[in-house]
């Protein structure tokens, strides 16, 4: 799919959008949780300019072709509250990777769910993507429930798949496949 920029999804309370500059508060409190830094690309201690360049490249994932990188704001005020982002298999067709995450103060509160449940809706209505994959820590009970909440299922354990901090980490793989059950 060719898109010039990121649908408004909505999600209950909540919207997935682009990624804008004035998103750098969001930065500097996700990085008060030092897992977010160690599973994605956001700067451990931001500055202005490492921040503003995080930002960048959530913006660039569109036109790189790479995936598509949503934030996640409130719907009324607009205020970012964490990221989702989906990131098709170019070496399996119709199969995406999905990764989110909330900044701490905003966890708990169903946000992860409604942002799974948009952006699985979105991906296989409109994205030619019939499965969905997640990648969880066994040990991330959080994230396993908003999986489970959101349709997915557990698939198998996949030893060593993911760097954390620098080290291979074991992951649960947790799946969606549109048209075995639709997205809560």
């Amino acid at each position: 799919m060719d898109l010039v920029e990121l649908p408004r999804l909505l999600a209950g309370q909540y919207v997935l959008r682009a990624f804008q500059q004035g998103d750098a508060d969001l930065v500097r409190s996700a990085a008060s949780d030092p897992y977010i830094a160690a599973v994605t690309s956001l700067p451990a201690a931001p500055t202005a300019r490492s921040a503003a360049a995080f930002i960048d490249r959530q913006i660039g994932r569109l036109h790189e072709g790479s995936g598509y990188s949503f934030a996640i704001a409130t719907a009324a005020g607009d205020r970012a509250c964490g990221q989702i982002g989906l990131w098709p298999d170019p070496l399996r067709p119709g199969i995406a990777t999905v990764g989110y995450w909330l900044v701490p103060e905003e966890r708990g509160k169903g946000i992860a769910s409604a942002a799974l449940i948009a952006i699985t809706r979105w991906a296989t209505a409109t994205c030619d993507i019939d499965v969905l994959e997640l990648f969880i820590e066994p040990t991330n009970l959080p994230s396993i429930a908003v999986a489970e909440r959101s349709g997915y299922r557990f698939q198998q354990r996949a030893p060593h798949s993911r760097l954390v901090g620098g080290n291979p980490a074991d992951m649960d793989v947790y799946v969606f496949a549109a048209g075995a059950a639709d997205a809560q």
